[in-house]
């Protein structure tokens, strides 16, 4: 039994390390799969403006904006919930996100790995 424990955690503890090696390689990170997921519809620099958005019902969020209708705070947890499907958002249509699909709804460690990266990138968007 404890050499089950002690396994599993050494798995989880080499998981977070290989997922996090540093705060700015996770912006890297968050901003190489923010451009590939995010920035079709809300732009590269997150302000409602990609190409697809002008074939959208509704405009998407300026990312950039999200602190400023948080009082000054990013609201991390509520974007996390949007990218991965447990927020509905009524620009998205059903409650997972049209590019990312069923892959976020039930995510596994890396794909949860991904999102936090993209939420922390979006964070770097606010405006100053």
């Amino acid at each position: 039994m404890r050499a089950g424990w002690i396994g599993a955690s050494i798995l989880a503890i080499a998981t977070v390390w290989m997922l996090d090696t540093g705060y700015s390689q996770n912006l890297d990170r968050g901003q190489y799969w923010y451009v590939n997921y995010c920035a079709s519809c809300h732009g590269k620099a997150g302000k409602g403006d990609g190409p697809v958005a002008k074939f959208l019902n509704q405009a998407p969020a300026d990312l950039t904006k999200l602190s400023d209708a948080n009082g000054g705070t990013f609201p991390s947890a509520r974007v996390y919930e949007v990218i991965d499907g447990t927020r509905e958002v009524g620009a998205h249509g059903t409650r997972e996100m049209p590019v990312w699909g069923k892959a976020v709804r039930y995510a596994p460690t890396i794909v949860r790995a991904r999102i936090r990266s993209i939420v922390d990138y979006i964070s770097m968007l606010q405006s100053k």
